[in-house]
């Protein structure tokens, strides 16, 4: 059996984790396909990425000299890239928690050159929209925090934030209702 992974730039590769499926009595053999670079997003570290299963999205992160704000989607198939352009995200950062919900790319948090951020967005990958999360009974402002998506909420635990050191507080989003 022989599986393809692809592979991007040096940030996409150390920040992408690829976990070949297991199939009893086989052993994949893996094999490595560039990833075309036009249209591809400026070199970064500290990004949101998730994979919808066909589409890889990445958002924000920084670079040599600035926080980033801008986002991208390559579609697996058709091998390219696109730029989102849905207006209404959140404002440049890196570092931040994000998780996929299975429709949508959650963000909240991280931090710029300033300090840590206590906001958020939602987007829409079927709509091409951003959905600013409320910040009533939200997580205080922090990054290095995680989220993870339990199927019906995203969960946010922990991080780090100035002056107040290491969280440990648990908070939960509902999309459905869009409240903590």
């Amino acid at each position: 059996m022989n599986l393809t992974v692809t592979k991007a730039n040096i940030w996409f590769l150390l920040s992408c984790l690829v976990i070949a499926p297991v199939v009893l009595g086989a052993s994949p053999t893996l094999t490595w396909q560039d990833v075309p670079s036009s249209g591809a997003p400026s070199p970064r570290d500290g990004f949101a990425m998730v994979t919808t299963g066909s589409k890889v999205i990445i958002w924000g992160g920084k670079n040599a000299t600035s926080a980033l704000g801008d986002s991208y989607i390559y579609d697996t198939s058709s091998q390219t890239w696109t730029t989102i352009t849905a207006g209404g995200g959140p404002l440049d950062r890196w570092h931040p928690g994000y998780a996929w919900t299975g429709t949508r790319l959650f963000i909240w948090g991280g931090g710029n050159a300033v300090n840590p951020m206590s906001d958020g967005a939602i987007y829409d990958l079927a709509g091409n929209t951003w959905t600013t999360l409320p910040t009533a009974g939200a997580p205080s402002f922090r990054d290095g925090h995680t989220n993870i998506w339990d199927g019906n909420r995203v969960n946010v635990y922990a991080g780090a934030s100035a002056g107040a050191g290491l969280q440990d507080s648990a908070h939960r989003y509902d999309p459905s209702s869009n409240t903590w």
